[in-house]
Parts: C-alpha cells; sequence; structure tokens
C-alpha cells in the first residue's frame, strides 16, 4: 500500500508541476559554406538585410525572413561591423557604400535595390540613424582638424548640416523619438560623456561625468516608447549595461564583473537582449529591462554580435567561428610544415627580428587569448600572458624583449616582457583609455605608443623602461594622428604616421623630422583619397601603403620621399617585405578569393601561392626568404535564429 501511495503522489506532482522549460531554440539561417554578417530585420520582420563577404568586400543583401530567395544590391562596404539601417517604414535601407571613397551615404530601395547616393568625397562617412523628420539621415564623419562629428543629409535636397551646431569637440550624437531631443556621446581626450541637449543642441547639460560611457552601435537604442536609451559603461573598469532617461537619470542594468556590451531593445520594450563574456565564452543573454536576473540565451564557443528581436519572442545575430593555425610554406616545391599543434587555436603573429620565432595569440572562446612564443623549428612554445585582450605585439630589435596591448589590468595598456618568458610581465602605461603598441626605440631602453590622451584623435608617445623613468613623453603634438609606425631602414628608426589632414580630413602618411615637425610623404592618393596601413623594409628606404580612392583599395610602393616605385592591382593588400627588401608579400582579394602572392620589386611580376579553401589571414618571410610563415584559418559566418519565449517565460530560481 505504501509504495502504491508513493506511485500515485508522483503522477500527482508530475501532473500539477509547471512543464520544464526547454531552453531556446537555435538554428542557422544562412546556407552551407556562405559568410553573412550584421542581420537587420524589417520593422515588420518580412525582410533581413545582412552583408555576405565578397570582392572588395562585404556586399549588402536583402532576403525574406527566412532567407530564402536573398539578392545582391549593388553596394559594398570595406568597413567591418557596420550595421545596415532600416527606415520606420521597411521601404528603405541606408549603408555606407564603397563605390566613390572609402565610404558615403547612400540609400537603398528594398523592393527593387536600387541605390541612391546622398553624399560624395573620399571622407569616411557612416549612417547612425532615419531622423524622425521623415527626411534626413544622420551619419557620422571627419571633418578638417580631425573631428569626429555627427551630421544629417536630406534624402530630399541632399544638403548637409550639422546635427550639433556649435559643439567643436569629437561626438556622436542620436536622435530621440519625440524629434525633440539629443543624446550625445562627446570625447575629451581620452574620457567620453553622454549629454542631452535640445534639438538644435542648445540646453545642454551632462548625464554623465564619469568619463567611460558609449552609446553602442546599434540601431535600438531608444526604447519602443522613446522615454529611454541604452548606454555602456566602464567606470568600473569591465563593461556593465546602463539606462538612461530623457529626463537626465540613468540605472544600471547589469552588474556582472565580465564584459558586457551591445544591448539592445525588445519591440515590447519589457527585455534587453545583450553579449557578454560570461564563463569565457561571447555568447547572448537576456535580462527584463526594469532589472532583475540575467538568463543565458546561447551556450557555445562561436564569436557573435549583431543582436536583433523579431517581435518580442525571437532573437536574431551573426556567429562566427575562424579556428586557425600557423604554417611553413616552402616556396621552392610548395611543401608544407605545420607549425602549432592541432589543440591551439592560434591566432595573429608577429615575427621575431631574427625570424627564428614568432609571438603569436592563443584564440579561446569568449574572445580572450593567450600571448606565447614559439620556435620556428622544434617544438619550443611558452606563455608569456594568459586570458586577456592581448594584441599589437613588438619586439626589441635584439629580440630580447616584446612590448604588446593588453587588458588585463582593465583598460587597454602598454606592457612589456622578456622574451624568454623568464619574469611576469609590467605594466608601462595606465592612463584611463585605450594605448597601444607601436615599436621600440633602437637601444630597446623606450617603448612608444599611441595614445588619445590630451588630444582631438591621438599622438605618438614614448615611455622608457626602468624606475627611474619619468614617465611617458609625447613625441607628436598634431593631435590628429591615428597610428604609427617605425621604418628601421637608416639604422636608427624614423618614426612614421598616419594622421587626418587638417584641411580636408583625408588619412595621410607623414614621416617625423629631427625638430619633431612632420613631412607628408606624397601617394597616388593626391588629396583625393585616404592612404592607410604603412609598412616599412627594414633594410631599404621603401614603404607600402593602402590606397582607397575611387571607390577601391590598391598598395602604392613608394620612397619614404614619396617617389613612387611600383603599385599592386586593384583589391591587393601589402603583408610585408622580404629579408633583403627586394620581394613584397601581399593577400590578393581578387575574384571573391582571399589568396598570397609574392610581387618582385625589380620585374614588378607577381607570382601567387597555391589557392586554398581556407583564409590566409598574416603571413611573412622566413629568415632566408625561401619560405612564408602564414596563418590559416575556416572561416564560418552564419546568421543565427534563436527562439527565446521559453527562456522568456522561466521562472526565476
Amino acid at each position: 500500500m505504501r509504495a502504491l501511495r508513493s506511485v500515485v503522489c508522483a503522477l500527482a506532482v508530475l501532473a500539477c508541476s509547471e512543464p520544464v522549460p526547454t531552453g531556446p531554440v537555435i538554428a542557422a539561417l544562412s546556407p552551407e559554406g556562405a559568410r553573412d554578417m550584421d542581420p537587420v530585420y524589417s520593422p515588420d520582420g518580412s525582410r533581413v538585410a545582412f552583408w555576405r563577404v565578397g570582392p572588395n568586400g562585404s556586399h549588402l543583401w536583402i532576403a525574406d525572413s527566412a532567407m530564402q530567395s536573398p539578392r545582391a544590391v549593388e553596394a559594398y562596404t570595406a568597413l567591418g561591423g557596420i550595421i545596415p539601417i532600416w527606415s520606420p517604414d521597411g521601404t528603405t535601407l541606408t549603408i555606407p557604400d564603397g563605390h566613390d571613397g572609402l565610404a558615403n551615404v547612400v540609400t537603398v530601395n528594398a523592393a527593387d535595390g536600387a541605390v541612391t547616393p546622398l553624399t560624395t568625397g573620399p571622407v569616411f562617412k557612416v549612417p547612425v540613424q532615419f531622423h524622425p523628420d521623415g527626411d534626413g539621415i544622420v551619419f557620422q564623419t571627419i571633418v578638417p582638424g580631425g573631428r569626429i562629428t555627427t551630421q544629417v543629409v536630406s534624402r530630399r535636397t541632399n544638403r548637409v548640416r550639422s546635427l550639433v551646431p556649435g559643439l567643436d569637440v569629437s561626438h556622436v550624437a542620436k536622435v530621440a523619438p519625440d524629434g525633440k531631443t539629443l543624446i550625445i556621446q562627446q570625447w575629451n581626450g581620452e574620457h567620453t560623456t553622454l549629454w542631452i541637449s535640445d534639438i538644435d543642441g542648445s540646453n545642454r547639460r551632462a548625464l554623465t561625468t564619469e568619463g567611460f560611457e558609449f552609446l553602442p552601435p546599434t540601431r535600438q537604442i531608444f526604447s519602443p516608447d522613446g522615454t529611454e536609451f541604452l548606454f555602456t559603461s566602464r567606470r568600473t573598469g569591465k563593461g556593465d549595461i546602463w539606462v538612461g532617461s530623457l529626463d537626465g537619470t540613468t540605472r544600471q542594468l547589469t552588474t556582472d564583473i565580465n564584459e558586457d556590451s551591445d544591448p539592445v531593445w525588445s519591440p515590447d520594450g519589457e527585455w534587453v537582449a545583450f553579449l557578454s563574456d560570461r564563463g569565457r565564452q561571447s555568447n547572448v543573454w537576456i535580462m527584463p529591462a526594469a532589472g532583475g536576473e540575467a538568463r543565458r540565451v546561447t551556450e557555445d564557443a562561436t564569436g557573435k554580435e549583431a543582436l536583433g528581436w523579431i517581435g518580442s519572442g525571437t532573437i536574431v545575430y551573426s556567429a562566427g567561428m575562424s579556428p586557425g593555425a600557423l604554417w611553413s610554406h616552402a616556396l621552392a616545391d610548395d611543401a608544407e610544415v605545420r607549425i602549432t599543434p592541432d589543440s591551439v587555436d592560434a591566432g595573429e603573429f608577429w615575427i621575431s627580428p631574427d625570424r627564428s620565432r614568432v609571438a603569436f595569440l592563443i584564440d579561446h572562446p569568449g574572445g580572450t587569448n593567450d600571448l606565447a612564443i614559439t620556435a620556428l623549428r622544434g617544438n619550443d612554445r611558452w606563455i608569456i600572458a594568459s586570458s586577456a585582450h592581448h594584441t599589437d605585439v613588438k619586439w626589441s630589435r635584439d629580440g630580447t624583449r616584446i612590448a604588446y596591448t593588453s587588458d588585463a589590468a582593465g583598460d587597454k595598456d602598454v606592457w612589456e616582457a622578456e622574451a624568454s618568458g623568464v619574469s611576469a610581465p609590467r605594466r608601462l602605461t595606465d592612463w584611463v583609455g585605450v594605448e597601444t603598441a607601436v615599436d621600440w626605440t633602437a637601444d630597446g631602453r623606450a617603448v612608444l605608443f599611441h595614445s588619445s590622451k590630451d588630444a582631438t584623435i591621438g599622438d605618438i608617445w614614448q615611455v622608457a623602461l626602468g624606475a627611474d623613468s619619468a614617465g611617458p613623453t609625447r613625441l607628436t603634438a598634431t593631435g590628429r594622428v591615428t597610428w604609427g609606425v617605425v621604418s628601421w631602414a637608416n639604422g636608427t628608426g624614423e618614426v612614421l604616421v598616419v594622421q587626418v589632414d587638417g584641411k580636408t580630413g583625408l588619412l595621410s602618411p607623414f614621416r617625423q623630422n629631427a625638430d619633431k615637425s612632420l613631412t607628408a610623404i606624397p601617394t597616388s592618393a593626391d588629396g583625393t583619397g585616404n592612404s592607410i596601413n604603412p609598412i616599412p623594409s627594414d633594410v631599404m628606404d621603401v614603404l607600402a601603403i593602402l590606397v582607397s580612392k575611387g571607390g577601391s583599395f590598391y598598395t602604392d610602393v613608394v620612397r619614404l620621399d614619396g617617389t613612387p616605385i611600383i603599385s599592386l592591382g586593384t583589391s591587393n593588400r601589402a603583408l610585408g617585405f622580404s629579408p633583403d627588401g627586394m620581394r613584397l608579400l601581399y593577400r590578393t582579394l581578387q575574384a571573391g578569393s582571399e589568396d598570397l602572392a609574392i610581387m618582385d620589386l625589380e620585374s614588378g611580376e607577381s607570382h601567387a601561392l597555391p589557392t586554398t579553401p581556407e583564409v590566409e589571414t598574416h603571413a611573412a618571410f622566413s629568415a632566408d626568404g625561401s619560405a612564408v610563415i602564414l596563418r590559416r584559418v575556416t572561416i564560418t559566418e552564419r546568421v543565427m535564429r534563436a527562439d527565446v519565449r521559453d527562456v522568456l517565460t522561466r521562472k526565476s530560481p
């Protein structure tokens, strides 16, 4: 009788209890083999716009809600992480198109794919939102002097005006749905603060004062009722999600010790979806917009971005994986030897001055990595720094030390370590914001780095090693430097920089003189395009530089005085020079493939390495120039859809 009673009680419990949640239902929408990114659904959820990787960059496609019957649009971008934007009525898209200059604002008719240019010129312009007035498109750009600013272009007249008149500091602004209020992210050196103003920029008042706040790169910053907006703050050293109100108040939404980012409202305003690296993996999470328990949606190792909602029960996002390995490819017979084992996901690498070792990243799920060094001959491998976001490794000239950028202490700072790994790394900078390693001085006693401290965009600084260091000193003083490298052709090290031209707003290369003044290095851009990503030879006064002009990109090879040597064809990007400086290794994006090739600079002849189904993202010559060290990856990028209705109805424990 006792056993029977137990069975009856158990059946009663099963009958009366609520169903056990089964979790989100996740499905891939992209076809096998496609590389699709940044999906954005129309307001009614019937269509989706997304980028698909192709020649010259990412091309715009439009499909139905299930991504069936997709069609390509004659528009593309070479910029990464730029999300297409739908108009409120779902008839039009706006994107930064690359056909005329680096990026210009265009609209795309969602019905027939017709593209209408709204801006022209080589200076980049990236759309932010459709203006609530129904005519304007708000976009970011760089104006003479190097400031990032926000402007509006009329779809009827193509007239361009400033969104925030009189604001003469770098900023990004968005218009609230009421059409009467602006939310402004303002830069003051490395500090960023949020402000609220009337629609004409007047009555401006501070919303935050901590200096670590950012508006997320998403269309759905504003709540559906238009009274609140989402932003991220790093005031605790890690990213948290906050909610701001048009009445000037703020409240913190997430408080986890990990990195939370990319928040987006559900259409009913009840939930916020966001990305978080909790558990050392980048995954999608949701939580009530009013605050409460965060709930995990995805549990896999893919990288994720571009969150969005379809209705209030489905989340879409793009997910990618790019497991990599380092290889040595012999040029004589195309024989290959794998350098890193199968168990290691090898990321970006940097070859030592004598080309006997490489510093490389061991990528982990969630975006963190270890910084390691391996010998190119033998199996020796050792870890320099673990479990953070490490990048921009620079070897000292004698190969005994490395400098690199890392957020191991919170913000991105410059660190240095012995290449042997026998001692702990040491932080060289601790300013608020981002400092990026550039190179070493010739004697190895100081590190050069880039920082936006007390600058419109940035400058090159130098910090000496040793306990008696007086602290960082500024090497350039224009405040408009975006990046820097060092040419070692003269043996002593000559600083080369890319900076925003004070008159045109274009990016151009310069060399630093003995008196710290800058002299322009002429390129074929010639004031009508942008010249970026300079790569100097170690043994000759020669520079390879990427030029973006007239809707295409190509590589110029010039002497440091600007004398032209040769130009690579369209869609070719330089990777580095051979040890003797006579050959250039480059990556070609012709015909939709991404392969490696080598050009003889004297004859102008090129030799292509064998085509592979994988992608070679980084490459460098071996010590004697007889082989190429390369990173080969298998890239998977897909649009995913997650039905989260079960997660939303799950009761908190």
